[in-house]
């Protein structure tokens, strides 16, 4: 599209046939279906709504809280909840002893593509509105062998609606 070799943003035209380069991110709106089925760019972001449940369906959230906490009664490897970002919200790293979990990462895993065992996963719960999480960079930015496996980051909102932001 537009003249070829040049840099810059289109701040002449609504054109869009006249844009000289690719936006910053793009997003994109995904198909609720098993996969997405297309290839990704580093600068995409996909948003698929109701991917698990109808926007206002709290089971689902209930559902994976209860079993993160029988898993901590349990004492299940990466069960605990961790303070994190100076009690910004809190944190389980890698949780195994939840069925729903491992569901929502295999499906996610499923629908993107990814590679079974490459997948780095966080659990952040944000308990209320006064929890939040800072602007960052996942891990796999400042650890090189890390970012070989772990290039895009996935991730699902359950429960009260949230802003997203990119910087």
């Amino acid at each position: 599209l537009g003249v070829q070799g040049l840099t810059g943003r289109n701040t002449q035209s609504f054109d869009p046939t006249s844009t000289l380069v690719r936006p910053q991110m793009r997003v994109l709106i995904g198909p609720n279906r098993e996969t997405y089925g297309k290839p990704l760019k580093h600068d995409d972001v996909v948003i698929v709504p109701e991917f698990f449940c109808k926007e206002d369906d709290w089971s689902l959230y209930y559902k994976l809280v209860e079993e993160m906490r029988e898993s901590q009664a349990r004492k299940d490897k990466n069960s605990d909840w961790l303070s994190w970002h100076e009690g910004a919200h809190l944190i389980s790293k890698n949780p195994t002893g939840s069925k729903t979990y491992q569901m929502i990462q295999d499906r996610m895993c499923q629908y993107f593509g990814v590679r079974s065992g490459s997948a780095g996963t966080r659990f952040n719960w944000y308990r209320d509105s006064s929890d939040w999480k800072p602007f960052h960079h996942d891990s796999a930015a400042f650890n090189p062998q890390r970012a070989r496996n772990q290039n895009c980051t996935i991730g699902i909102s359950l429960g009260s609606t949230r802003e997203l932001a990119f910087i």
